[in-house]
């Protein structure tokens, strides 16, 4: 049965509005679950802050109708280049550029490319998108005051800015998806870990014309280091908008940040001749790595920087919390329509604390190897202190095996013992896998229907079931829809790739990762697997 609605405001409350919390509206939106978003700004910030979309977080948009807008507010290719720059300069005559790694693999993991789309062109697509749709309201302006977890369902006290009296949102579930410094984590007492401190920065956000100065110098990443100032400069609206975040270790550390101060920083590291330069916005932060010792608290989950904060070196901190809310969304959904139980809300913390402790501990090597150093005696690359990162920028940006090389491990995985695929390298390289919490492998499927479909395309708020010779009936709840598989793209064989026979079938969750699999399926498919669906979503019958 489905969690009463009796006293109820709505059946999901968010905390937070930025994009990992919008994101979690709209996937729960699919299921037909009701939201209601609580967010403090009533615009976005301006800052550019993350940019980096994987192509797990694009397959995400995906499948909410959302690519084409998001590709059309990222940058093209033809703004940030396919190479890294190292220089004194941006006019350094003595740069170098390094070709960013295009592993052969990628293809093979998905059929969505990633994107470069900074937030704050981002979040005006999802909010766009969230006010779309109806089983989604979106209160901006609303800071939340208390957040109160009870036996049944979870109030959050919040007030309009400025206003008073507050109110009460009372829902089945809640979610905290505001940020770092997060209201609701820390009214329910979960406590972070202690931050291992990597940088102090300054975030330069600026308009000028850089066009003349790039020519063939043109980069997704200048890494620039005058003598006197020191930081990296990125492409912003893929225009006259740019962000240079500058570090402030060492001998870098001003002691203002005022609009001048900024605007020379940015012209040293221009060089001479640089056009004018105009200060739009500007921020102190600190690179820090963190974890929360739990990521929920009775009928309260926590997802993106509420249950883990990455430096934004690493460009996957955002990445990290859609994630999340894939994994969180059809959790939740299965709670309140009723066909999940408490053990599968449960499993989210599981699944995703390890996914996300080591994604920290891979973010704090990279902070290691990024940080700058002295540069010796005789460098003359014209890359400053940023030359032993020269050295390394493949290396650590070669993170294929981190973005989809994760598995789940929980109550909502049926494992099959079978061990994990060899692998000496889990943080670069990516080795494509069936195993039960591995995510599905990419291939592009021709359906008995004659329909080709990547795999990632027949996702949404279900299960899926790939059989080949064998057809079965399913069960209504929880849904699942049943595809059967014709072959898949030449060269590929697609019960090879799931590890199955030719009669066998593989059950993916609605998340993407594989639930369970079935080499040959039994005589008794039907009753077998609704046993297992029952398993994976807690035994609710």
């Amino acid at each position: 049965m489905t969690v009463s609605d009796e006293g109820l405001d709505t059946q999901v409350v968010i905390v937070g509005g930025g994009p990992v919390g919008l994101v979690t509206a709209l996937l729960l939106a699919r299921w037909g679950v009701r939201s209601t978003v609580l967010e403090r700004r009533t615009e976005p910030s301006p800052l550019p802050r993350a940019r980096a979309l994987t192509a797990p977080t694009m397959e995400a948009l995906r499948s909410l109708g959302l690519e084409r807008r998001v590709r059309a507010a990222a940058l093209p290719v033809e703004v940030t280049g396919r190479h890294y720059y190292f220089g004194r300069s941006l006019t350094d005559p003595d740069f170098r550029r390094l070709a960013r790694s295009r592993s052969s693999r990628l293809t093979e993991a998905s059929a969505v490319a990633p994107a470069i789309c900074t937030q704050d062109r981002l979040e005006p697509v999802l909010r766009t998108a969230v006010r779309g749709t109806p089983a989604v309201t979106l209160l901006t302006g609303a800071e939340v005051t208390s957040v109160e977890p009870r036996a049944d369902r979870v109030e959050v006290g919040y007030r309009s800015r400025g206003a008073r009296p507050g109110r009460v949102c009372r829902a089945a579930y809640c979610v905290a998806a505001d940020g770092a410094h997060s209201v609701a984590r820390e009214a329910v007492g979960i406590r972070m870990s202690e931050p291992e401190e990597t940088s102090h920065n300054l975030n330069i956000l600026f308009e000028a014309d850089l066009d003349p100065l790039l020519a063939d110098r043109r980069s997704a990443i200048y890494f620039l280091d005058s003598g006197e100032v020191h930081g990296y400069l990125m492409p912003g609206d893929g225009a006259r908008r740019w962000l240079f975040n500058q570090i402030l270790d060492g001998p870098y550390r001003p002691a203002t940040d005022d609009t001048d101060r900024c605007a020379d920083a940015v012209r040293r590291v221009l060089g001479p001749g640089g056009p004018p330069v105009s200060v739009v916005d500007r921020q102190r932060w600190t690179g820090v790595s963190r974890l929360a010792e739990r990521f929920g608290e009775g009928r309260l989950v926590l997802v993106g920087d509420a249950a883990h904060v990455v430096t934004p070196f690493s460009g996957i901190g955002l990445n990290l919390g859609v994630q999340d809310a894939c994994n969180a969304a059809w959790k939740l959904a299965g709670a309140v329509l009723g066909w999940g139980g408490p053990a599968l809300v449960r499993s989210y913390e599981v699944e995703r604390r390890a996914v996300a402790a080591w994604t920290i501990a891979e973010d704090r090597e990279t902070m290691r190897a990024a940080r700058p150093s002295g540069a010796p005696p005789d460098d003359q690359a014209g890359m400053g202190r940023w030359g032993h990162w020269y050295g390394r920028m493949l290396e650590r940006r070669n993170d294929q095996g981190l973005v989809f090389g994760y598995h789940y491990d929980s109550t909502a995985v049926l494992p099959d013992g079978s061990p994990p695929p060899s692998n000496d390298d889990p943080f670069g390289s990516y080795v494509p896998c069936g195993r039960p919490g591995h995510r599905a492998p990419h291939t592009v499927l021709e359906l008995a229907s004659g329909a080709r479909v990547p795999v990632a395309d027949l996702y949404g708020p279900r299960f899926t079931l790939l059989v080949g010779d064998t057809a079965s009936a399913v069960p209504d709840r929880p849904p699942v829809r049943v595809h059967q598989v014709a072959s898949a793209e030449p060269g590929t064989d697609w019960t090879q790739l799931y590890g199955i026979a030719k009669d066998g079938a593989v059950l993916i969750r609605p998340d993407g990762h594989v639930a369970a699999r079935y080499p040959s399926v039994p005589a008794d498919f039907a009753g077998v697997l609704g046993k297992d669906l029952r398993r994976l979503v807690g035994e609710v019958r």
